[in-house]
């Protein structure tokens, strides 16, 4: 059911409607029932008139429609809502894995120079010489380095 337009002419409301075939009398979206006996007998002697719709009529198909209209929006928000969880929620848990990560590579760092100052200790013993100490740096920890990752 389509409106076009409202024509207020004295004191009464029509409605002009953009369907054809499809004609309510007194009430809109009340069914077949609606029809009112002026309009079934102006159709049943073939004068061709659009129904005559009354203000309590008008007034239910407004409020029908705000309400239609009022539950899609919320039904929206709450679709928004869950979405912005599911997106918190993501984020909260990429972040965690990139602690995980951070504290893996620093972890990763501190046994590769534990093996290197364990691997120089050997050295020392077994040849009785020092390894090159540029190689026994202990590693940096900071997040500027990015070339390990």
């Amino acid at each position: 059911l389509e409106m076009k337009h409202y024509n207020c002419n004295g004191g009464r409301a029509n409605m002009i409607e953009d369907s054809l075939g499809s004609q309510h009398g007194g009430q809109i979206g009340g069914g077949s029932s609606g029809l009112s006996m002026v309009t079934k007998s102006l159709q049943d002697n073939g004068i061709k008139q659009r129904p005559q719709y009354s203000m309590p009529g008008i007034l239910h198909f407004l409020q029908t429609e705000w309400a239609r209209f009022e539950m899609e929006r919320s039904q929206w928000q709450v679709e928004r809502a869950e979405l912005h969880a599911k997106i918190a929620f993501l984020q909260g848990e990429r972040k965690g894995q990139e602690n995980l990560k951070q504290d893996l590579v620093r972890r990763i760092k501190m046994l590769e120079f534990a093996l290197k100052q364990e691997r120089a200790k050997y050295h020392k013993l077994k040849y009785g010489t020092e390894l090159n100490h540029d190689d026994l740096k202990p590693p940096s920890f900071d997040k500027d380095n990015k070339d390990d990752q």
